[in-house]
């Protein structure tokens, strides 16, 4: 019998090589699992990436809506303070009439008896800030400081409409409600409004004032001036409009470095012509930026760096007449890294004033020294340079009157402006002129700068190195063009100044 060495196959047994290997199996489960796992993980990030795309623009959104809301209230903020500050000057005015400082006009003071009784309420814009907070939104905002600010100024400046209020409980309510019981300021005004009104009986149908006759009581200034309720009632009426204009105050500065990291965040860079300046002691100067604030010649889009320091009083002559300046700093002013010039800033007690530098004479508004006196603010427009004003026209004059004839004209300028000589260039009578009016000089004021455009039309093409002693020497200048260009001069400066008392 012979035995088959081949063992039996069983008919529903693979052979060994056909069958599947487990790692070759876990291999494709593997990679379905990858592509699952991928798939997942992409469309998480594209939801994530889209999400995030979707975050920056309601975030640029509100930094949109913060940054208009913030200028807004700057705004706003800058009239309060004034008709306020208008108004407690006004009062402290009745004050010192009562001690014998009286204006020579009645008409003065009777203006300044019936201002400060009037008010008025001004809020910042807080509306988007509150809608960012209380919708949560807020967290859509990068930056984790301008959140915390967001936060914190609304909060502050509900606080200080709370003092505005109480000033207004505590000091002007009962002023107006005391004056109301002893001064009748309509009255007062009694004569002046029936001149007005001559011919029209019916105009004092709905007034106070009868057509004819006098009221049984004092109410002619002299007695004002000598009633102590009166005297008392003015001092709460200074008070409360001088407080309330601080309150204002506060709330401008603290909008307006608000407003700065809005605009950093929104933008990128600083905020041009919002001059934020800190020191970091109580010894230093203020040093800070006020962003690129020049838009076109070579300085455009280079930041400007200032350092400065409070002062008693500008030294390159006087603004305005009559007129000194509330607040003065000074120091050096660097554009774009270049080299630092002298600067000297002044404000009013409004808070509005001038930047002097020797790029130009520029507006500034709102400057504000904080309590703890580390920070000092204000806006810089260096679009156009300040109009020329009242001193300017006697500067001009002055000048024409220094040169009024062929001996007292120097047509060999060497920018040498000796006292001693009796004749000038034409450079040399307007800074003597400035001297004279003024009591200092600054070669960018705008009666100079007025000249200087005069020259720069009148020399087109001719390639002077400096306008003001090359047009004074060039053979082909006469002095009866010296003097053309002076009543030119004049006239522009005569349309400034009646425009700026026209915006007053």
């Amino acid at each position: 019998m012979t035995l088959d060495p081949t063992p039996p196959v069983n008919p529903g047994t693979a052979p060994a090589a056909d069958r599947p290997s487990m790692p070759k199996a876990l291999r494709w489960f593997l990679a379905e699992f990858l592509v699952v796992v991928v798939g997942v993980l992409v469309a998480l990030a594209v939801s994530a990436w889209w999400q995030s795309r979707q975050d920056r623009a309601h975030e640029r959104l509100y930094l949109q809506q913060l940054d208009a809301d913030l200028l807004a209230t700057e705004n706003e903020m800058h009239d309060a303070m004034a008709a306020l500050t208008e108004r407690a000057v006004a009062a402290a005015s009745v004050e010192h009439a009562f001690w014998g400082q009286r204006p020579s006009d009645d008409d003065v003071l009777t203006r300044n008896f019936a201002l400060p009784w009037g008010t008025s309420r001004y809020r910042p814009v807080l509306g988007n800030i509150e809608a960012l907070i209380s919708s949560g939104d807020i967290d859509v905002i990068r930056s984790a400081p301008l959140r915390t600010a967001l936060v914190s100024y609304v909060e502050w400046s509900k606080a200080r409409l709370d003092n505005i209020s109480r000033y207004d409980e505590t000091y002007y309510r009962p002023a107006v409600n005391e004056m109301q019981s002893q001064l009748d300021i309509s009255s007062l005004r009694m004569e002046t409004l029936r001149e007005k009104n001559a011919g029209r009986a019916h105009a004092f149908d709905m007034s106070s004032i009868a057509a004819t006759g006098r009221p049984p009581f004092p109410v002619d200034l002299d007695s004002a001036l000598q009633n102590r309720v009166v005297y008392n009632a003015y001092a709460k009426l200074m008070l409360a409009h001088r407080n309330q204009a601080g309150e204002y105050g506060q709330i401008l500065e603290r909008a307006r470095l608000l407003h700065a990291q809005v605009y950093r965040q929104l933008h990128g860079m600083d905020e041009p012509g919002n001059c934020q300046l800190t020191r970091e002691s109580v010894s230093a100067d203020f040093i800070g930026t006020c962003g690129a604030a020049f838009s076109t010649g070579d300085r455009a889009g280079k930041p400007i760096q200032l350092r400065l320091r409070e002062a008693e009083a500008v030294t390159s002559g006087a603004w305005k007449i009559d007129d000194s300046p509330a607040i003065v700093v000074t120091g050096q002013m660097t554009v774009g890294g270049g080299t630092a010039g002298d600067l000297e800033v002044e404000a009013s007690l409004v808070r509005d004033g001038v930047l002097r530098s020797q790029q130009g004479w520029f507006p500034v508004t709102m400057i504000a020294v904080s309590n703890d006196k580390l920070r000092l603010s204000f806006r810089v427009d260096t679009r156009q340079e300040v109009p020329a004003n009242a001193m300017d026209l006697a500067i001009l004059n002055q000048a024409k009157v220094l040169l009024r004839d062929a001996s007292h004209w120097d047509r060999k300028d060497d920018r040498q402006c000796r006292p001693d000589k009796s004749a000038l260039s034409l450079y040399c009578a307007l800074i003597k002129a400035s001297r004279i009016q003024s009591g200092g000089v600054h070669h960018r004021r705008p009666a100079m700068q007025m000249v200087r455009a005069l020259v720069d039309e009148r020399s087109a093409g001719r390639g002077y190195q400096h306008r003001l002693r090359d047009y004074n020497n060039d053979p082909r200048t006469s002095l009866a063009d010296i003097q053309q260009l002076l009543d030119g001069a004049i006239a522009n400066a005569k349309k400034d100044r009646d425009q700026g008392i026209a915006a007053q």
